[in-house]
């Protein structure tokens, strides 16, 4: 499905939580469906379903990223993180390897897109440094 998987969540109420995302386009009901009609095959004999309930969706896009391909599919968009000694950056995440990412940080103050592009700068953060990363979700042009 051209798909990797994000996260599994048990919760105490019996119910689990699969989220999973694509690295090219958006995850579709289609696709959701699809996955929990695997797994059902797959646990269909040994009485588990009985006793969960089981939700498939994509993470959402308020949820911080939990895997390195959530940083590759971001590439190009503002993202915003939290490192692990605390500071905070944002900026368009330019590049995400196999030891961290690379972000043109945003320089605060800045009156248009074009100047604050001008005047930002790259800043190379380790997967292990980061605390919390997700997209900043804007809607404007």
């Amino acid at each position: 499905m051209g798909g990797f998987l994000v996260d599994i969540k048990v919760l105490p109420r019996k119910k689990i939580i699969i989220h999973f995302d694509k690295l090219q386009g958006g995850v579709e009901v289609g696709d959701c469906i699809e996955i929990s009609r695997y797994i059902n095959v797959q646990f269909e004999n040994s009485g588990l379903w009985e006793q969960y309930e089981l939700e498939v969706s994509s993470p959402g896009l308020d949820q911080p990223f939990r895997v390195v391909q959530q940083y590759h599919k971001a590439v190009g968009k503002e993202i915003r993180i939290i490192a692990t000694d605390g500071q905070a950056v944002s900026g368009k995440l330019i590049s995400a390897g196999e030891e961290g990412i690379e972000i043109l940080e945003n320089i605060p103050g800045r009156k248009n897109r074009q100047q604050a592009e001008e005047e930002s700068r790259k800043e190379f953060f380790p997967y292990s440094g980061i605390k919390e990363a997700k997209c900043i979700i804007s809607f404007r042009n």
